[in-house]
């Protein structure tokens, strides 16, 4: 029978197969980086971001049909009803094949005018133009196979999925280290590694989802048009909330291109970097939970959705500051010892670094909340606000840019202001009426716990700092490992013996059978009271 496995080990090794994933994918992109900035002009440097920026509008176009595909069919499946989900795939497939066709169309006429239409003056005005066509190709092959990808969802199989992204990015590197030192040193090579890699992990993907779930295939007979108006529905609303993440990320490369420098431009994509690996290590970490959170929903499980809110939030800001912190205390350090000379051209890199990343302890906590929304079906108010907010972003972006000349400072304060005063007034507010979890237990069990050890650590860094004015990169990574042991410290002793029992459960090969409740794994290890019901153990 059909079912979906609520277990939070099985979550755990899942999230820390995708982080080693993405480590290995991050550690690649800050020496790419720093390999092109050293070698390159900064007029050059700037078309990759400005291209990515552009390329982060085109899911827009296409998410209204695939935003909801994984979630329904999970959902299906949690149910058993594994016939729904080949219903869900078919119906979709004709549309994404339409979609992705008219995609190849419009985007190909786009890389024909890329430099015109972006405002691009390089010395080589057709590798923009062959930059945005390979990379319009790699994303619509991947968005007409992802209706086949879904029995990765829907299995969690995400271990095997990892190793096959782990295989890409190591196909990626090699190719890389051919074109770079066998070519020569040109941003388009990045383009052409990258969609190589992509394309050849798409095919993987597909060969092995349908293994694992071969319902999830095409069958003309099982084309149902009403399932298409519900997917098509909650991808409509869902859109809006993809459009406010790439107004976010998107837009201040392009404003930056047209009314700053190309020199503010570069200063704004390094000055991102720490921010945005961070995250995306947390979104590959988090993403194993969405078929637990889903089937947590369809099958009622409240109370474990409250506990994955409040733990959600706490051990995200463990996990992030443990990585951020260090940064901004020694942030200037950092970027001297990594930029090299250049640092003195793209010095506001500091300060857009700690604007940037200090939004995050404001976010941080309620980082489940889009991820419970999904689960919930309940997208629409989260999907208007967060789409109001980033407007609201842009205004305040343009002025700075525009008005005040700030340039890349400008980019990151106007963000720091719009984003981390919404999730104060409207997104905290509205993560503790999602999650029915308290305001007090809220502040107790995942702010104060999640940020105190960014604090305490911070401050005896700063005095280090001052103390021994690291020159070095020796002396700099000293006082990081140094701040980041005392970090985990003060994290130990904020921990609850609740978080200290699942890390040791989560290590053991084997559970005693004797005190193994038999439907741990229904109720993902959230515990039981005294009474024996599930899900209600408390920090």
């Amino acid at each position: 029978m059909a079912h979906v496995v609520i277990s939070k080990r099985l979550v755990a090794v899942n999230a820390v197969s995708g982080v080693g994933t993405r480590v290995l994918q991050l550690s690649v992109l800050v020496w790419l980086q720093q390999y092109l900035l050293r070698r390159i002009s900064a007029e050059e440097y700037a078309v990759l971001p400005v291209l990515l920026g552009a390329m982060a509008f085109a899911p827009l176009m296409t998410h209204v049909f695939a935003g909801g595909l994984a979630r329904f069919c999970v959902e299906a499946y949690a149910k058993g009803d594994a016939r729904r989900v080949t219903e869900i795939v078919s119906t979709i497939f004709p549309l994404v094949l339409i979609v992705g066709a008219v995609l190849l169309v419009g985007g190909g006429v786009f890389a024909l005018n890329v430099n015109r239409v972006l405002n691009l003056d390089v010395q080589r005005p057709w590798e923009p133009k062959l930059m945005m066509a390979i990379m319009v190709f790699s994303f619509a092959f991947r968005f007409v196979t992802a209706p086949f990808t879904v029995g990765f969802h829907i299995r969690q199989k995400y271990v095997t999925r990892n190793l096959i992204e782990l295989s890409a990015q190591v196909l990626r590197i090699g190719l890389l280290f051919v074109l770079l030192f066998g070519i020569g040193t040109r941003v388009l090579w990045v383009v052409v590694a990258t969609t190589s890699a992509t394309v050849a992990s798409c095919l993987a993907m597909v060969i092995v989802s349908r293994r694992l779930v071969p319902e999830a295939a095409f069958r003309k007979d099982a084309i149902r048009w009403s399932i298409a108006r519900e997917v098509l529905g909650f991808g409509l609303w869902d859109l809006l909330r993809r459009i406010a993440v790439v107004i976010r990320h998107a837009t201040d490369p392009l404003v930056l291109n047209q009314l700053s420098t190309s020199v503010q431009v570069a200063a704004l994509h390094v000055g991102s970097l720490p921010r945005q690996g961070v995250q995306m290590v947390v979104r590959t970490a988090v993403e194993p939970l969405m078929p637990a959170l889903t089937a947590m929903h369809a099958l009622n499980k409240q109370q474990a959705l409250r506990n994955a809110f409040i733990r959600g939030g706490r051990y995200t800001l463990w996990f992030t500051l443990l990585f951020i912190a260090p940064v901004l205390v020694f942030r200037h350090e950092l970027l001297g010892l990594y930029l090299g000379e250049e640092y003195a051209t793209y010095r506001d890199a500091a300060a857009v670094m700690l604007l940037r990343c200090a939004v995050i302890p404001l976010a941080g906590g309620v980082t489940m909340i889009g991820r419970i929304a999904v689960a919930r079906g309940r997208i629409k108010a989260l999907s208007i606000v967060q789409l109001s907010v980033e407007l609201a972003n842009l205004g305040l972006t343009l002025y700075f840019v525009a008005v005040l000349h700030m340039g890349a400072v400008g980019c990151a304060l106007a963000g720091l202001l719009t984003v981390g005063i919404s999730h104060v007034v409207i997104l905290w507010p509205m993560g503790l009426k999602m999650s029915g979890a308290s305001p007090g237990g809220f502040v107790r069990r995942t702010l104060l716990r999640g940020l105190a050890p960014a604090l305490a650590s911070s401050a005896v860094a700063l005095l280090l700092r001052e103390w021994f004015a690291p020159a070095t990169w020796g002396s700099v990574i000293g006082l990081v490992v140094a701040q980041a042991a005392l970090y985990v410290a003060v994290a130990v002793l904020c921990s609850t013996g609740y978080d200290r029992e699942n890390v040791c459960r989560l290590f053991r090969r084997r559970y005693n059978a004797a005190n193994r409740s038999p439907d741990d794994e229904q109720t993902s290890g959230y515990g039981r009271d005294a009474s024996g019901s599930p899900g209600a153990r408390r920090d």
